[in-house]
């Protein structure tokens, strides 16, 4: 039985953290244990909302979220899908792994810490009060970007605050054949207060760049360089 192919990891050529798509995953490590709910927005419309319980005897050292499982099309195509708010377990220190298989673009995610509070008002009841802890299109100090690009061409991966760049350069087809990603080792990069570790890189159709978040409040932009002639 022949493999299905996913035709929507053909369609963008350009991605940004602060609304991004899938061409790059978003890892966040969760480090303090307790109750978080994780809101999920396209665009600013508001998609729907996770639970992420951590907890120290959780056997998840990760979790992986596909953000396009919230679109109510989704839903529509995959009815016989459960409902309701997902819930996951992580242990503290773990990551969370933000993605999308679909076509959306401009994603992004809220994460929030929820605090109980006691009510002296209410005879000791408790208060549940959410404390923002992440937001996805502010990349933190310990996250991680991972970049697979699709398109051959010239790009451009640019720190939007500091104005830092690398140029990539994504080959074309050896003899019209690709590389199988799982073949192609991983390409590493630093975003630092300096700027990025390298400032140019060459890298097969697919192959992953990993780039490790050393400052507060990054935002990433991957974007296409266009020549005269095109």
């Amino acid at each position: 039985m022949p493999a299905l192919l996913n035709t929507s990891l053909f369609i963008h050529r350009e991605v940004r953290t602060n609304g991004f798509n899938n061409l790059i995953c978003i890892a966040h490590p969760v480090a303090a244990p307790g109750m978080y709910h994780g809101d999920v927005y396209l665009q600013k419309t508001f998609l729907g909302r996770f639970h992420l319980h951590c907890e120290a005897n959780s056997a998840n050292r990760q979790v992986n979220i596909d953000l396009s499982h919230f679109d109510p099309l989704f839903h529509h195509r995959h009815a016989h899908m459960r409902q309701g708010i997902p819930g996951y377990s992580l242990a503290p220190g773990g990551p969370l792994v933000l993605h999308a298989t679909e076509h959306h673009n401009g994603l992004y995610v809220v994460l929030e810490k929820v605090k109980e509070e006691r009510n002296a008002k209410s005879a000791g009841a408790a208060e549940r009060t959410p404390v923002p802890v992440f937001d996805s299109r502010k990349l933190m100090n310990r996250d991680y970007v991972m970049l697979r690009p699709v398109a051959t061409g010239d790009f451009l991966l640019r720190s939007e605050a500091g104005q830092h760049q690398v140029r990539v350069h994504v080959n074309t087809a050896d003899e019209g054949k690709y590389y199988h990603p799982s073949k192609l080792d991983p390409v590493w990069l630093r975003l630092s207060a300096d700027g990025f570790n390298e400032s140019s890189v060459s890298i097969q159709p697919f192959q992953l760049i990993l780039i490790a978040i050393e400052v507060s409040d990054a935002r990433l932009e991957f974007t296409e360089v266009l020549t005269s002639s095109q």
